[in-house]
């Protein structure tokens, strides 16, 4: 131990650090000269507000001033329009030898300098000046005006190109549109595959605008519709609803033309970060405090969150939400009764009781569900019920390591497991509603065999080992499995006059009661037989090479029959 190093946390039922004590005395004087005993140093002490923001005032340490100024640069994201300034049009008759294909049309290299395209049946000179599309500015943006006079309807379309971005979200085309009466225009935006090819989806599907007058017009671009490297071209078609064709001498006018774009850019934050009388890391539910960000005991950082304490909200979604709930919140919206250590909301930390030295309380029992995790049949049912991120390292069995690198069929379909100990007479498996999941909670009796049975198992003895392994696999493949895919297939489970009352689709055996015995492990078709079976298999050599070397293994029989002793606990042979 290294003397003036270390500090002792005092927590509440949360897990709140409410302060720490230093190893570093100070003496009691009696008459400034006389020691009559020592007081300890408390590091600091504060109190909370509920949701963990540190209350000001109530703030006390023995640490100096230190400050330090940071300075960040990020990006800011920037929602601008830009407007098309290009006055010129270009008309093309439909059929003309130098009339391009639209996949052809050529793009500008940038937004503003691009122009409308029309195309159109009639000779040009039937048109008013022998021009179908005539551009002016008003007030520094173009303004088109596009002939339609003797045009069948239908027969005019103009085309323009769009400059569409795969990494913006937020992206619109706009203008303004003035038709002519009795007329109303077809629009839909194509996006090509590539940029030379004439292959091409529609990003925005055929719409109808029935209109006369003027009215704005909004055309928003999903980025996910846009092909990277391909063009995005606006087709624009307009029909007359009174005849065949247009009459002479009418006309469209579109203006104030833009593209809703967002871009980004750099800002920089400078922040001043003092270490304000805290000298120690860990606060609210014992997790990180990060003072950078916003300031002392304002910011914790967890397994699977960032938390502002002031806000009462996660930066992050929550990996296992609750659909009745936002996935920002924190503690169920109650931050008296609940805590959530991990950023996460469940885990195996249940098991792993410690006594005052740090040490295992119940090291045979974690042996037992560290070896079951770590079979092939237990390492899959737990990251079944796992979420996305979650971890389990074993602190005994070293070759247990689980990473789950997605969310597992279990938890996403609403279904959560939790293991803790008890001291009750017996291991159970029990279902629970809360915040719209199933909570199914393994509690496992502290007691180990050799305590319960003496007349079977010797302490310490290789089949005690096993027989807890069996306990762990027993709980979790007959009684968890079992409440899980009963939930899932018949919502009224908490409805149910019989709460043992099981399904087995796989054995087509519906049974009231404890389906133990007959109903499963005497039925070697049983997939729960068989995958009980293959564990103990598995975690015999497993515990044969670690804390059992040289111990005989027990044989298919006697494996058999510590699964069958499930409910009464009444073994054919001594163990």
């Amino acid at each position: 131990m290294k003397i003036l190093q270390n500090q002792y946390e005092l927590t509440n039922h949360l897990g709140n650090v409410q302060a720490t004590v230093l190893d570093r005395t100070t003496p009691i004087l009696n008459n400034d000269t006389l020691v009559t005993g020592y007081n300890s140093d408390i590091s600091l002490a504060h109190d909370y507000y509920p949701f963990g923001m540190l209350m000001p005032g109530r703030y006390v340490s023995d640490t100096g001033r230190k400050c330090v100024t940071i300075n960040t640069s990020i990006l800011v994201p920037v929602i601008v329009r830009v407007y098309l300034w290009q006055t010129e049009g270009v008309g093309h008759r439909n059929g003309g030898i130098s009339t391009p294909p639209v996949h052809q049309l050529p793009v500008a290299l940038v937004a503003a300098d691009e122009k409308p395209y029309v195309y159109h049946y009639n000779d040009a000179s039937t048109h008013p000046n022998g021009e179908v599309i005539t551009g002016q500015t008003v007030e520094g943006n173009a303004e088109y005006t596009i002939s339609l006079s003797e045009e069948p309807s239908g027969g005019v379309t103009t085309y323009f190109q769009v400059h569409a971005d795969t990494n913006q979200t937020d992206q619109e085309i706009g203008f303004d549109l003035t038709l002519p009466g009795d007329c109303y225009v077809d629009m839909r935006v194509r996006q090509y595959y590539t940029g030379t090819g004439e292959e091409y989806y529609d990003a925005v599907t055929w719409t109808q605008v029935d209109m006369s007058g003027a009215q704005q017009v909004l055309v928003p671009i999903d980025k996910t519709s846009v092909a990277a490297g391909g063009k995005t071209i606006l087709e624009l078609r307009f029909n007359t609803t009174t005849a065949a064709e247009f009459p002479g001498g009418v006309g469209g006018v579109m203006r104030n033309f833009y593209y809703k774009i967002t871009h980004y850019e750099p800002k920089t934050h400078i922040a001043i970060v003092c270490d304000e009388k805290d000298n120690y890391r860990f606060g609210a539910q014992t997790q990180e405090k990060v003072n950078e960000v916003a300031g002392i005991g304002n910011h914790y950082t967890a397994l699977f969150w960032e938390y502002d304490s002031r806000t009462g909200r996660r930066w992050n979604r929550d990996p296992r939400p609750n659909k009745s709930i936002s996935p920002y919140a924190v503690f169920n919206g109650n931050p008296i009764r609940f805590s959530d250590p991990l950023g996460d909301s469940v885990s195996v930390k249940g098991l792993y009781e410690r006594d005052a030295n740090g040490n295992l309380k119940n090291y045979d029992k974690v042996r037992a569900f560290e070896t079951f995790a770590s079979t092939t049949e237990g390492n899959a049912f737990i990251l079944s019920y796992a979420e996305k991120g979650f971890s389990l390292q074993g602190e005994i069995v070293k070759g247990l390591n689980i990473q789950a690198e997605e969310e597992g069929i279990n938890s996403a379909r609403g279904v959560d497991l939790i293991y803790s100990f008890h001291d009750g007479e017996s291991n159970y498996t029990s279902p629970s509603l809360l915040e719209g999941r199933l909570k199914i909670n393994i509690g496992m009796k502290r007691d180990v065999w050799s305590t319960m049975r003496p007349d079977i198992f010797k302490p310490g003895s290789f089949s005690e080992g096993v027989r807890e392994v069996e306990s762990f696999s027993h709980e979790s493949f007959l009684h968890a499995d079992l409440q899980t895919r009963r939930y899932i297939g018949n919502r009224n489970f908490f409805n149910n006059p019989n709460p043992n009352l099981h399904f087995d689709s796989r054995l087509d055996i519906i049974k009231g009661g404890y389906d133990h015995d007959d109903a499963i492990y005497n039925k070697s078709n049983s997939l729960h037989y068989r995958q009980g079976l293959n564990l103990l298999k598995d975690a015999q050599i497993k515990l044969l090479n670690s804390d059992f070397k040289g111990s005989s293994p027990i044989s298919d029989e006697g494996l058999q029959d510590f699964m069958r002793s499930g409910r009464t606990g009444e073994f054919k042979k001594s163990h």
